[in-house]
């Protein structure tokens, strides 16, 4: 009697599918899963999968002698005179997205040159950054194609190296100096003593930090306690409970904390995600731009301010404008204001008699929440669609192996439903976590802002695979390839319409969307990486 092998996993089961196993544990694997229920349904679904996936692993593969193959096959389907609609749409789409993050301010007062002024001009940006946008704008076009590459031809690990190789390189050979000038600090405290000067950047992981010297570069703190003494050359990034700023920094200062005191100077800007802000009569800010619960602001401001708040407190001096959206702003007798105070919230600022505003104030009601009944709102619903539609309908174009894949782990059982939630969940969580571990090191800095920018893409293409599921659900099981587009539009046509169902529902259900398109597509790269690496695998001696 042939020996019972035991269970099974599904390694063992995708390659005895395959016909990869040698005979005589083939043999084993049958008798074993005739006699074993749990065995024959694992066996049963790998069957269903594989013949979901059938049509993606019998696509020929594209000719790689020519890189522009697969542009001049998208282009014999496109018609040319639609060429410049999708045009327009792509831009008009990515417009609207790109300024959807400045709508409240744009709608409460606030210019948008007066965004792009504090932002870009009075150096929001870290001054290498120009140069790393640049390099890593040339590393997404390399990683795009790269990771398409290995999708599109399937030759498991090798052509992963090949992909990573690529996507490192350029970033290790066109920076060097930033990775290999920066000091690196972890431990319990770090003083940097008065009268000493780095002449480096400093990173910083350590439960409380004090500079009494000089820091000739910029200072990134991760840490409970951080505080300032001596003099930054540079910026200063702080995500910590306590900054206490009685130095002078010659940048910038970004900060996440939870209770910020600034008695020195900021040359520059100040930039925060603040729970309680208190700039004291000694202290100095080249100009604001704040979201905090309460500030108390004695000191003075050379620009403008721009700040959202829920209780703040004026009695310094500010030489600019300052735009707040807040419930509660008084400005205490002897302030002075240089522009214009502009105000929305929930009343009118209290203003002492001995405050002096140069330009007078302005004070604006909240605006009504029902945006629905804005001609406003239906557009910029449409222009997302688009975007999302013209972006989905190129990779079905270019990339439909991959989408067939990805919407292979959404059906056709509920358990497959399941798992595939729980992947997306297990990928939305662990990701971020494994991007700030990588940002701890020198070369991971790099790594983390290129796993970043990849994980903002899976995100963004989450409502994609998710959309081109329910269109394939609703139409039938039409084939995944460019001339697919209606499911994929009417697809994502329901998703905007659930996406902004009333009392919270349309929040659970981009929930929803955005951990099942997330496990759909980790999945997807999981098979493919698996068969690539079964099919790498020596093919089994018959005795």
């Amino acid at each position: 009697m042939t020996p019972d092998p035991g269970h099974f996993d599904t390694l063992v089961g995708l390659l005895y599918l395959d016909g990869e196993l040698p005979s005589e544990r083939a043999l084993e694997v049958a008798a074993h899963a005739e006699r074993c229920r749990a065995c024959s349904r694992l066996l049963g679904q790998l069957e269903r999968e594989s013949r979901w996936l059938t049509q993606t692993l019998q696509a020929p593969e594209p000719a790689p002698a020519v890189p522009a193959s697969a542009w001049a096959r998208l282009g014999s389907r496109i018609a040319p005179g639609s060429l410049w609609l999708i045009g327009v749409a792509a831009a008009a789409s990515a417009a609207a997205m790109a300024l959807g993050p400045l709508e409240r301010w744009l709608a409460n007062g606030i210019s948008f040159n007066d965004v792009l002024s504090l932002a870009f001009f009075n150096g929001l940006f870290w001054p290498r950054w120009a140069r790393l946008f640049a390099d890593f704008q040339s590393v997404a076009i390399i990683a795009i194609g790269a990771l398409g590459l290995a999708l599109l031809r399937g030759r498991g690990r090798r052509s992963w190296r090949v992909s990573a190789g690529v996507l490192l390189l350029p970033v290790l050979l066109a920076n060097p100096g930033p990775m290999q000038a920066a000091r690196v600090f972890r431990g319990s405290d770090f003083v940097l003593p008065a009268g000493q000067t780095l002449h480096d950047d400093l990173f910083v992981e350590a439960n409380s930090v004090r500079i009494d010297g000089t820091i000739d570069g910029d200072l990134v703190a991760f840490s409970r306690s951080v505080t300032v003494n001596g003099v930054v050359a540079g910026n200063v990034f702080t995500f910590s409970k306590y900054l206490n700023l009685p130095g002078t920094v010659n940048g910038d200062v970004a900060s996440f904390s939870d209770y910020v005191t600034i008695s020195g100077e900021v040359s520059r800007s100040l930039y925060g995600f603040i729970h309680h802000l208190r700039v004291g009569a000694a202290g100095q800010l080249g100009a604001a731009t704040l979201a905090c619960e309460s500030l108390d602001l004695e000191g003075a401001v050379r620009r403008d301010l721009i700040l959202s708040t829920n209780w703040a407190t004026i009695s310094g001096r500010i030489g600019g404008d300052v735009k707040a959206i807040g419930n509660h702003l008084q400005v205490a007798s002897g302030a002075r204001i240089g522009g214009r105070l502009i105000l929305r919230g929930a009343q009118p600022p209290a203003i002492s008699p001995g405050a002096a505003i140069a330009g007078g104030w302005q004070y604006l009601s909240p605006r009504p929440h029902a945006a629905w009944r804005t001609w406003s709102f239906y557009w910029n619903q449409v222009l997302h669609w688009a975007a999302a539609f013209v972006l989905g309908w190129l990779l079905l174009a270019l990339t439909p192996g991959y989408l067939r894949r990805c919407i292979g782990g959404l059906g056709p059982s509920a358990s497959a439903v399941g798992a595939t939630l729980g992947l997306g969940i297990v990928v939305l969580v662990a990701t971020p976590i494994l991007a700030i571990l990588a940002a701890f090191t020198l070369i991971g800095i790099p790594i983390t802002v290129i796993l970043a920018m990849a994980y903002a893409v899976a995100i963004y293409l989450a409502g994609i695979v998710v959309g081109l599921w329910l269109g394939r659900g609703l139409l039938g099981e039409l084939p995944v390839n460019a001339s697919s587009w209606p499911m994929l539009g009417l697809g994502l046509a329901i998703e905007r319409v659930a996406l902004n169902l009333p009392f919270n529902i349309g929040l659970v259900i981009c929930g929803l969307i955005l951990v099942v398109g997330l496990g759909a597509q980790a999945r997807a790269l999981y098979l493919g990486w698996h068969r690539g690496r079964a099919a790498s695998l020596p093919a089994p001696v018959h005795v």
